[in-house]
């Protein structure tokens, strides 16, 4: 049954919102009656959650979120006055609740909103308040797909001092537009004006830009609330027993990040609670607790967050990668065999590698890796893994903070203009030919005693180079980059300067063009592409 909600697109969005952050609470307390059930606080804490949905659905007309969390309500008030005691069951009835009302929320803004039927759980909840018999099993996917989906609907909320200030920043915007507007008409030469007036355009612009991005920006440990859940439910999969530990995160980053966040790091956890951490009696043989640890922390660094999976499990198998890409014929066994650990472990990030046989219940046969570096590469990110084994393994996310502007410093290479993420960039400096050395077949240069490869980037990218000049000083400007511990000397014609863009992801026909990270628009108009250091060293 469809029909259309009799209230106005604005209260619904409130509803929307409100009924979020209410559920959110709401999951958080189910999570800790399962940590400790004799601790009547997240009972009674659970229970005013869902009271609050429930009264509020009233004035929205709509009948299934009213009896859905009508339903939930009296589930939790048998657990509050004791005539229940919590149980995996219960538990598993109680987010199935809360997975149905995500779903109802989300569609609550729909004009033509399709009513849910909840006649199924509606009565189990009425079995269990008469026998406590109940067996509903939880779907992950539900669960991960609520997750994302909640996360890009969410709305901005955004003070009444803010929007003051914004209106602040527009008068003295239009003042310093309508000065600029008068001095065209009359034709100023006053050079001194024109600039204080750019300059105050230039300023107010940079403050709302700033501020604007500030509203994007939201706590990263909203995608970590979810995470507890989805453990609860891959160990009643896979009959493990794993701990999740979550350091406190005050980061905030671009809901665009979180976005495109969210997916790569639920399949790092699925992978670390099927692949990494091993069964309880395969942990008590080799002298470890029966309950594995996923540790999960996060720190600001420069622009950029900074987000570790860690688990206590077996760690990753050297030789067993590589049997499995001389398998898969990606290289030759002489080639494999040169390789050391860590070049070996990047191999697991190809696309279909696997070094199993037989798929998981869980994470599959571990074909995915590749997809989530692809996922934190399209936002000018990096993943990398490192282990010990029969110990730890710990996957390293690094996320810019914002998409919205990057640091970047240009250069120019056969006439054309192209972009380094400047936190990429260690130096630059000119060199001359004399100062090139050679060095298995290369060319490289040493400054403050390190040993610097220098390749030109016309070579990398394939470009026709251009003849030099009679009166050129035979001189090669290098940017140094890094990319995790790899360093390159990258030769331009010439370094311009610094800028700050606002980086586009390539067009969908560019996009397997490993060198470039995307693309911006300079202030001429002109595009221009941005190296990616990955690609190119």
């Amino acid at each position: 049954m469809s029909f259309t909600i009799r209230i106005t697109p604005e209260l619904r969005r409130q509803f929307q919102a409100e009924t979020s952050d209410h559920l959110n609470i709401f999951e958080k307390h189910l999570t800790d009656i399962e940590k400790n059930p004799r601790n009547p606080e997240p009972v009674h804490a659970a229970f005013r959650a869902i009271h609050t949905i429930k009264g509020n659905s009233d004035y929205l007309g709509v009948a299934d979120v009213n009896l859905m969390a009508h339903a939930l309500e009296d589930l939790i008030t048998e657990l509050r006055s004791g005539n229940i005691a919590p149980s995996d069951n219960i538990s598993a009835i109680l987010f199935r609740g809360l997975d149905l009302l995500r779903d109802m929320n989300s569609r609550i803004t729909d004009e033509h909103y399709q009513e849910t039927d909840i006649s199924e759980i509606t009565e189990r909840i009425r079995q269990i308040i008469r026998s406590e018999n109940s067996n509903i099993p939880e779907n992950i996917e539900s669960i991960i797909s609520s997750s994302v989906s909640e996360i890009s609907k969410q709305e901005i909320r955004v003070s009444v001092e803010k929007i003051d200030e914004f209106i602040t920043r527009i008068s003295e915007l239009t003042v310093a537009k309508n000065t600029l507007n008068f001095l065209i008409e009359q034709g100023a030469a006053d050079v001194g004006l024109l600039r204080k007036t750019a300059s105050d355009i230039s300023r107010v612009a940079n403050t709302l830009q700033t501020d604007v991005i500030k509203l994007r920006l939201v706590r990263l440990d909203m995608i970590f609330d979810r995470l507890p859940r989805i453990i609860r439910e891959l160990c009643s999969r896979n009959g493990k027993k794993i701990s999740l530990n979550i350091s406190e995160c005050d980061i905030e980053v671009d809901r665009k990040i979180i976005e495109q966040l969210t997916d790569p790091l639920i399949h790092l956890i699925r992978n670390a609670a099927d692949h990494g951490i091993e069964s309880p009696d395969e942990r008590v043989r080799h002298r470890k607790p029966e309950t594995g640890v996923i540790e999960i922390s996060a720190y600001q660094e420069g622009r950029h967050a900074v987000i570790a999976v860690k688990d206590d499990g077996k760690g990753l198998d050297t030789e067993k990668i590589r049997q499995a890409a001389l398998q898969r014929k990606l290289f030759s066994e002489s080639a494999l065999s040169e390789m050391d650990d860590n070049s070996l472990t990047e191999l697991i990030f190809m696309p279909g590698f696997s070094t199993r046989s037989e798929a998981g219940t869980v994470s599959g046969r571990g074909v995915g890796l590749d997809i989530v570096k692809k996922n934190i590469t399209n936002i000018g990110g990096t993943v990398s893994v490192c282990f010990e084994s029969g110990i730890s393994t710990c996957f390293t996310i690094r996320v810019p903070v914002s998409m919205s502007l990057t640091d970047v410093l240009l250069a120019e290479v056969c006439g054309k203009k192209f972009a380094f993420p400047l936190l990429s960039v260690v130096k630059a400096f000119i060199i001359t030919e004399s100062d090139l050395r050679t060095f298995k077949k290369g060319k490289v240069v040493i400054r403050d005693d390190t040993v610097i490869p220098i390749r030109c980037l016309a070579d990398l990218l394939g470009m026709q180079k251009q003849k030099k000049s009679a009166d050129s000083d035979g001189s090669l400007s290098v940017i140094v980059i890094t990319y995790k511990e790899k360093i390159l000397g990258v030769g331009v014609d010439r370094i311009l300067k610094p800028d700050s863009l606002v980086i586009k992801p390539l067009a969908k026909s560019l996009i397997g063009i490993r060198e470039f990270a995307g693309s911006a628009l300079l202030g001429d108009g002109s595009v221009i592409l941005v190296i990616d250091p990955m690609g190119i060293t």
